[in-house]
This record gives structure tokens, C-alpha cells and sequence, in this order.
């Protein structure tokens, strides 16, 4: 015991409180309500502002419609393959990746012969440009003397930490 208690145990009082003393024992509700606060706090920093860093949403239509492709095409030297260079560009916000590409063949008349389709498996980021050359689209039919091509299909990437800041030669871009 203390000396203070035990002067007052002496004249015949009874022993005194934290309270009496000044000094304040804090209460088991105020040590939950602080890790309560604590706990809000981490789930607003953390959590809520990783929602809101999260990819918005849109329909496959709407950023089909944001993907532009410029090609040109060539028939093989040997044989009726066809040929063609692509460029993607994503003005979507989004990054896209599996690309499939068809392609009508034509004759001058506009009468369609067939048509090939060719897959790019490779990332196309938000706001990027990217060029995919001498893919085989199929066999050119003798009466065709004309390739229209239009992007299908794709599917998003998952979204992923960084930017293109990141990666000076962009995700997904092939080493040379």
C-alpha cells in the first residue's frame, strides 16, 4: 500500500478512489469506442478509396464502340492467306485484352465470299495505341477483292496496381 492510503486507514477513513485523486481510469467502453474509431478510420483509408479507384462500370457495347481498328491487308506471295497488320486503339477507359478480330471478304460488288477471324491475346491499355503485324486471317477467295474487318469481341483485364507511368513500354508490350 501506499503511504497516502495508509495515513488515511490510520485517522479512520476508509481508503480513497482513483477518482479522489484526480486521475481518471479509463472506462472498457472508451477503449472500444476508440478501436471502433480506429477501425472506421482504416476502412475509409484502405478500403473505401480502393471502391473508388476501382474501374467504373459500362456496358460491353459502350466500349465496343470506343475501340477503333485501322488494318491493311495483303495476299500471301505463295498461297490465297491473307495478311493483315492491325492497329487497336482503346479509347475506352478500360484495358482490353483477347481481342477478336473478323474480317469480311468482299467482292466489288459488295457480295461477301467468306471471312476469317484472327484472336490478339495481347493487352491494349486505357488510352493506348497498339500495333499487331502479319496476322493470317484465312484463305482470300478468287472472286474477293476487297477485306472489311471489325473487332467482335474482347475481354477486360483485371484491374491492376499501377499505370502506364509505371511500365514506360506499357503492359503487355512485347520485349524487343
Amino acid at each position: 500500500m501506499s503511504k497516502k492510503y495508509d495515513r488515511y486507514e490510520k485517522k479512520g477513513h476508509t481508503k480513497l478512489s482513483y477518482a479522489s485523486y484526480g486521475c481518471r481510469k479509463m472506462r472498457p467502453t472508451c477503449k472500444h469506442t476508440l478501436s471502433a474509431i480506429l477501425t472506421l478510420l482504416f476502412l475509409q483509408i484502405f478500403v473505401f478509396n480502393a471502391r473508388s479507384l476501382a474501374q467504373p462500370e459500362a456496358s460491353k457495347e459502350e466500349i465496343l464502340s470506343s475501340i477503333k481498328l485501322d488494318y491493311t491487308w495483303a495476299k500471301s506471295w505463295l498461297s490465297r492467306n491473307v495478311k493483315a497488320d492491325f492497329t487497336v486503339q482503346n479509347q475506352s477507359p478500360f484495358d482490353i485484352k483477347d481481342i477478336e478480330i473478323t474480317c469480311a471478304f468482299l467482292a466489288d460488288s459488295g457480295t461477301q465470299f467468306g471471312s476469317g477471324t484472327t484472336k490478339i491475346s495481347d493487352a491494349v491499355l486505357h488510352r493506348a495505341t497498339r500495333k499487331f503485324d502479319a496476322r493470317i486471317i484465312g484463305d482470300l477467295p478468287y472472286q474477293a477483292t476487297c477485306v472489311s474487318c471489325k473487332v467482335v469481341d474482347f475481354s477486360l483485364c483485371q484491374p491492376a496496381i499501377g499505370s502506364a507511368q509505371d511500365f514506360p513500354e506499357g503492359r503487355g508490350a512485347k520485349a524487343k
